[in-house]
């Protein structure tokens, strides 16, 4: 969900736009995640949509994904959080580590 808010946050997007987006990131979700993950999101008011003409595909008209405020404040939540458990998280991960290689 971040990857797709912090994307929208540099611009508007429409879905398949966002899915290859992250295909290029390696991140291979399929659209049937990512479209329930928007649809989900914006029913949330983290992103809003419109319908707009396709202009490379004319008749062809597609969802347009925008980041709202509150989307924009889930991801410094979000990244709040995650920098909150970050050092907890890295130390058990250092004694797990610790621990295999005493135990080989």
């Amino acid at each position: 969900m971040i990857l797709l808010l912090i994307r929208l946050r540099t611009e508007e997007a429409h879905g398949y736009g966002l899915i290859k987006m992250l295909r290029e990131s390696n991140i291979p979700l399929k659209a049937g995640t990512v479209y329930p993950m928007l649809n989900r999101m914006e029913k949330d008011g983290l992103i809003t949509s419109i319908i707009a003409e396709d202009l490379e595909s004319p008749g062809m008209p597609r969802r347009i994904y925008t980041i709202t405020s509150a989307g924009e404040l889930m991801i410094e939540s979000m990244i709040q959080t995650y920098f909150t458990y970050h050092d907890s998280i890295q130390g058990w991960y250092n004694e797990i580590q610790s621990f295999k290689r005493e135990q080989r």
